[in-house]
């Protein structure tokens, strides 16, 4: 199973010290509780089934510590990165689980006759086109795929549920919310995305997984 950890799992403080304030958990915090709450779910997979459990782990924005994202040295100022660190630490000594952790804005994963690209998605920008995202993350596949192919790209950031066919877009935790109406999104509930991929047929199957709030 491959479990992706995509980044934004706090709001954190990038759109001004004012808005910080209105956050429920200020950084440290949130980033303490979002932790576990990520360690009592892949413990429950552990207690639950026999999966063997592949994490990717990426960074998104809003974990951030500085004004504006630095592709170069993102992890390097991401609570996130810290989180992941802590959370393969935590996990070592179980076989079962592997971390991804890596430098790089991209993860790449071999998945029988796939190759998953997983990012945060946040260097995809639709400039509010008609289209949405999908036609600025077409041609971003189209030449990230001129320096390494992978057959499915797999990011959140953009709170919207999608499947542009070489594409998914994961759902948003945190749901409908002022970000999501001022970019006109759309309503869509607090939801993440399931996929099951067939060793022989490839992509079958996706789901929406609806989280209550």
């Amino acid at each position: 199973v491959v479990l992706a950890l995509l980044g934004d799992f706090i709001t954190g403080q990038i759109h001004g010290a004012a808005n910080a304030e209105k956050n429920q958990l200020p950084p440290t915090e949130a980033i303490v509780f979002a932790q576990n709450h990520l360690i009592a779910g892949i413990d429950l997979l552990l207690a639950h089934t026999d999966y063997t459990l592949t994490i990717p782990c990426k960074m998104g924005n809003h974990g951030r510590t500085t004004d504006k994202s630095r592709f170069g040295g993102e992890n390097g100022h991401s609570y996130e990165y810290l989180m992941y660190l802590h959370l393969r630490a935590y996990f070592r000594t179980e076989p079962r689980v592997t971390f991804i952790v890596d430098d790089s804005y991209h993860t790449y994963l071999p998945v029988y006759n796939e190759v998953l690209r997983f990012h945060h998605g946040h260097a995809i920008q639709s400039q509010g086109g008609i289209g949405g995202i999908f036609p600025a993350t077409y041609r971003k596949i189209h030449n990230w795929n001129k320096a390494q192919h992978a057959t499915k790209d797999i990011f959140g950031h953009h709170h919207q549920y999608l499947d542009g066919g070489n594409f998914h877009c994961n759902g948003s935790l945190i749901g409908f919310d002022g970000r999501a109406e001022a970019l006109a999104y759309g309503y869509e509930p607090p939801q993440q995305t399931l996929l099951l991929i067939d060793k022989k047929r490839g992509q079958t199957c996706k789901w929406p997984v609806l989280v209550a709030r």
